[in-house]
């Protein structure tokens, strides 16, 4: 077995020290090439965080409470704003959960946008989704938990709203409808009177 890695149910583990700490982590495989590039990721990981101050992994879940918590006023936005932020969170839950913020990258979003578009949600709900995330993000970069947003690096004019042209009808078309005397017409005849 190669060197720092272990099995424990038949699933492999990385243990390794770094400044005399050991660390053991569970690396969700069974196969062993996996295992080996995700024990040297996650070694990497742990050194950056140690030898030059790399913050800790924060998760989507975890960035959203705290950005919660903060409130509409401290974030510079209106409560109804903040609000329908709320609602895009809850529609995108099953992209972000299970994520760190540190992965949230351009990649992710654009495939969050597709799968969303395939769903039949309209641009416009897209372009708030992408918002709403920009917002927490906006809050991760403020409290340095990374260093960029990556939701206002993917590229917004692909969220175009599309509005159906409207045509209005012809005076020989209104002329043919006014000829009839019933009630309907009479309430069609007040509304176009009254705009």
């Amino acid at each position: 077995m190669p060197k720092g890695l272990f099995t424990r149910n038949g699933i492999y583990w990385a243990r390794f020290k770094v400044k005399g700490v050991e660390y053991r982590e569970s690396l969700r495989t069974r196969t062993e090439s996996v295992a080996v590039k995700r024990a040297a990721a996650v070694k990497k990981a742990v050194e950056e965080r140690v030898y030059y101050g790399a913050t800790d992994p924060v998760s989507w879940q975890a960035a959203v409470v705290e950005w919660h918590a903060k409130g509409p006023s401290a974030l510079g936005i209106k409560q109804r704003t903040f609000d329908r932020y709320l609602t895009s969170i809850a529609q995108i839950r099953d992209w972000l959960d299970d994520k760190e913020i540190q992965r949230i990258d351009v990649k992710l979003l654009k495939d969050i946008v597709r799968d969303r578009q395939k769903l039949g949600v309209t641009n416009a709900t897209v372009r708030r989704d992408m918002t709403a995330i920009s917002s927490v993000l906006a809050f991760c970069v403020d409290e340095e938990w990374i260093e960029e947003n990556a939701a206002k690096m993917s590229e917004g004019s692909r969220f175009n709203e599309r509005r159906a042209k409207i045509i209005l009808p012809r005076a020989e078309s209104l002329a043919i409808l006014s000829a009839d005397q019933s009630r309907f017409m009479d309430m069609a005849r007040f509304a176009l009177e009254t705009g």
